[in-house]
């Protein structure tokens, strides 16, 4: 990090980190401690005219930062409006590509920057980014890279994203990358990532394995509930209550399940069968939740304890139906149901 103090009738640009030779050295408050093996010739140089846009005599205050890490950490929110992202299917994501840097002037500037900010940012190696490896991947012929900074206005759950607006590449390299942008923030460049496609044939084997699976499960269940419904007479407790409607909505799941394909292209009933396993689901583990409570009652209580059955279905599908249905909506209102959709 460094503090600089500049004068609106210092003529000349200013430059992060700034060089101990450079003539405005003089004018440096405060500098951290700097590492070269991973500052890297990450620089940004800011052009005269920012300064000249400020009246006479005008003391101006210089915060620049360059983050070590904050690149790994930083969420992977993306502007919807950033224009590479105009045609990318939702199974591509992005991250930082190089180190976060920053430059800060107090007081802002009045005008619009009539000359660009110019970043100069390594990039870090492939082998160094954070990234699920297992679920993501990138084509190493065609790399896409997007200079962008962090918009802090950008509505989204991460209090901002990454946009590219008034940002552009001007130069590109091996190991490093020139951006340009119209303003002063935190920028960065972003690398594409595409998700693990699977072959046709592992496709095919997990379809079957999966419709083989319900469909066995569908019906072992089917033929227990049947015997449950004909010896209902000698097995009317608790205990089988419990364990019928278990076993019911397992069926259900199983079901819904197997229907999903049906929503492949159809975003809409897709979407409404994903929140709907997402409830038949939280049912299931609903009731294996009240089966532990029973069990704890008869082990505990043993004598004069009473179950009121109608509390255990309004949980059982009440909590359930209320959790899915706000997931389902504020993910689709906030995301986009391309990314409720999203196998992540």
């Amino acid at each position: 990090a460094e503090i600089n103090s500049y004068n609106s009738d210092d003529q000349g640009s200013y430059q992060f980190p700034i060089n101990v030779n450079d003539r405005f050295s003089n004018r440096l408050i405060q500098q951290g401690e700097s590492s070269t093996t991973w500052l890297a010739e990450d620089q940004i140089s800011l052009p005269p005219t920012i300064f000249q846009s400020y009246e006479n005599n005008t003391s101006i205050k210089i915060i620049s930062f360059v983050y070590k890490t904050l690149n790994d950490m930083i969420p992977h929110q993306v502007d919807t409006n950033l224009r590479e992202l105009e045609s990318r299917p939702s199974s591509q994501d992005w991250i930082p590509r190089t180190r976060i840097i920053s430059t800060s002037l107090y007081p802002s500037p009045n005008t619009t920057l009539s000359d660009p900010v110019e970043i100069t940012l390594n990039k870090i190696s492939l082998k160094e980014l954070q990234y699920d490896r297992e679920i993501y991947t990138f084509d190493n012929t065609s790399i896409t890279l997007s200079c962008a900074f962090w918009n802090f206005s950008a509505s989204s759950a991460s209090n901002g994203a990454w946009s590219d607006t008034g940002c552009y590449t001007k130069y590109s390299n091996a190991t490093h990358i020139i951006c340009q942008c119209n303003h002063l923030t935190n920028f960065a460049v972003l690398m594409r990532l595409s998700e693990r496609n699977l072959t046709a044939t592992i496709q095919l084997s997990l379809s079957i394995i999966t419709y083989i699976g319900c469909g066995l499960s569908i019906i072992g269940l089917g033929l227990t509930i049947i015997t449950y419904g004909i010896l209902w007479k000698w097995l009317k407790s608790a205990t089988h209550q419990i364990h019928l409607n278990l076993f019911i909505w397992l069926l259900l799941s199983n079901v819904v399940m197997m229907l999903l394909a049906f929503g492949e292209n159809n975003k809409i009933l897709c979407a409404s069968l994903a929140c709907l396993l997402h409830f038949t689901l939280m049912a299931t583990f609903s009731w294996m939740l009240i089966e532990g409570i029973h069990i704890y009652l008869a082990l505990i209580k043993i004598f004069n304890f009473n179950e009121h059955f109608m509390y255990y279905y309004l949980s059982s599908i009440g909590i359930p139906a209320l959790i899915s249905v706000i997931t389902a909506s504020v993910t689709c209102g906030v995301f986009g149901i391309e990314f409720y959709l999203n196998s992540q």
